[in-house]
C-alpha cells in the first residue's frame, strides 16, 4: 500500500511553529509600574529617576548597577529628616530593573 502524504498536517506544523518562533521574536521589554507598563527599547547607560516623592523613589538601571540605584535613593531619602534609610519596596528587571524605594 501506498502511503499518501499528508501535506496538511505538515502545513499546519510549520505553521504553528513560525507563529511561536515569531512570538518569541517579537516580545517586548515591559516595566510593571503602579501605573501600568512602561514599554522600553532599552536600558539607559545611566540610573535614572522614574518618579519620586517625600516617601518614595522609583529609579531605573541596569541590574548590574542596583549599588548605584541604593546610593541615588539613600542621597533622596536623606533629604527628608523623618525619612533618613531607603528600603526596596519593589523590583522589577527585564533589560532594565525599576527599583521601587521606600524611604523609612
Amino acid at each position: 500500500m501506498d502511503k499518501k502524504p499528508n501535506y496538511s498536517k505538515k502545513i499546519l506544523i510549520f505553521t504553528l511553529t513560525s507563529l511561536v518562533i515569531t512570538g518569541c521574536a517579537s516580545t517586548k521589554n515591559v516595566i510593571h509600574t503602579e501605573q501600568g507598563e512602561t514599554i522600553v527599547g532599552s536600558c539607559p547607560s545611566e540610573s535614572r529617576v522614574v518618579t519620586s516623592s517625600s516617601k518614595h523613589i522609583i529609579i531605573e538601571h541596569k541590574f548590574q548597577n542596583m549599588g548605584l540605584a541604593k546610593s541615588t535613593a539613600l542621597k533622596w531619602c536623606n533629604q527628608f529628616p523623618k525619612n533618613p534609610s531607603p528600603k526596596v519596596e519593589k523590583q522589577y528587571c527585564t533589560e532594565c530593573c525599576q527599583t521601587s524605594f521606600q524611604c523609612r
